[in-house]
């Protein structure tokens, strides 16, 4: 048996949890027919309501199915079942489910649907969740998303499919941000050395370990990154020893995390002369970061640290 597309090469098949006796609406994604209603799908989609009403709307029968072309069946079951489902049913639905609702929801002009779908999809990696918010325009993800996705400093994920889109705004982002918290961390050892009274100065081990992680560190993970550099270091052989700081201290040393959503928000559409205008206008000094002494030998020893120190090196061209 044929399909409506015309493809011979697999048998159709009806979804019976899905094909209603009463139905007056036949639909087919790829390979299976799904018997609904009329009305509810009217009521529910923009789309429906409107190509249904049209005089020379033929299809939608056993004998005509409406084909939905470039629609998976395995999705488009996922999104009936959310149609057909009452008030308290628990559909178990994975994150990706929900998310194949929220793209079905969005072409097919189901509004209801598409808020309650993107409310599910709290469990969605930032960047796949920003890539999808500005894709189908989803106003309600785009901010969060964007400067989660930023913040992460993430390089595991997958940019094949993303790459033309998202990720060089990620790491041009991420570049705004960096320049940033250097600049915010050499503010803080100059205020630090013109006290009254300044405490001693820090040994260059624990200014290596800073300058490896303040640019690139998710908040959260600071102090583990900042005693991890530690320890992968050369230990102290004069002065009182590395400094040791708690999660607050270590938080002092990067900027506000509003002045980062700023910088984020500003670089996300803007090019490099924007993005030096930025600076400009915010009062904000252009950064050039110094590597305090030690820091290149450190940088250059841990794991990716030539790739780290070549990137701190081309902020300040």
């Amino acid at each position: 048996m044929k399909c409506s597309s015309g493809c011979s090469c697999s048998p159709v098949t009806r979804c019976d949890e899905l094909w209603f006796e009463d139905g007056n609406l036949v639909l087919q994604a790829q390979h299976t027919q799904y018997k609904v209603h009329r009305s509810l799908m009217a009521n529910r989609s923009d789309f429906f309501r409107d190509m249904l009403t049209l005089p020379c709307a033929t299809e939608g029968t056993e004998a005509a199915p409406l084909f939905l072309p470039d629609v998976s069946e395995k999705h488009f079951t996922v999104l009936m079942k959310f149609l057909y489902s009452q008030w308290g049913d628990d559909l178990k639905f994975t994150t990706d489910d929900w998310l194949s609702v929220v793209r079905l929801a969005h072409r097919f002009q189901f509004p209801s649907v598409l808020r309650v779908a993107t409310s599910k999809c709290s469990d969605l990696a930032p960047d796949l969740k920003l890539y999808w918010a500005e894709t189908l325009n989803i106003t309600s993800w785009s901010l969060p998303a964007r400067r989660a996705a930023v913040l992460s400093f993430d390089a595991s994920g997958d940019p094949s499919d993303l790459y033309n889109t998202i990720w060089p705004k990620i790491y041009r982002a991420r570049d705004a941000v960096a320049q940033a918290r250097l600049t915010h961390m050499q503010r803080c050892i100059t205020a630090r050395n013109a006290l009254p009274d300044p405490p001693p100065p820090f040994c260059e081990h624990t200014m290596s370990a800073l300058a490896i992680v303040l640019p690139h560190t998710p908040r959260k993970h600071l102090l583990s990154a900042y005693f991890k550099a530690l320890s992968e270091g050369a230990q102290c052989k004069s002065g009182p020893g590395c400094a040791m700081f708690d999660e607050e201290m270590m938080l002092r040393w990067l900027p506000a995390e509003e002045i980062e959503y700023e910088i984020i928000d500003e670089s996300w559409c803007s090019n490099t002369h924007r993005r030096e205008k930025y600076w400009e206008t915010n009062g904000v000094e252009r950064p050039h970061p110094v590597m305090p002494a030690g820091a290149v030998t450190l940088l250059t020893s841990q794991p990716m640290g030539i790739l780290r120190f070549v990137t701190n090196i081309l902020y300040t061209l």
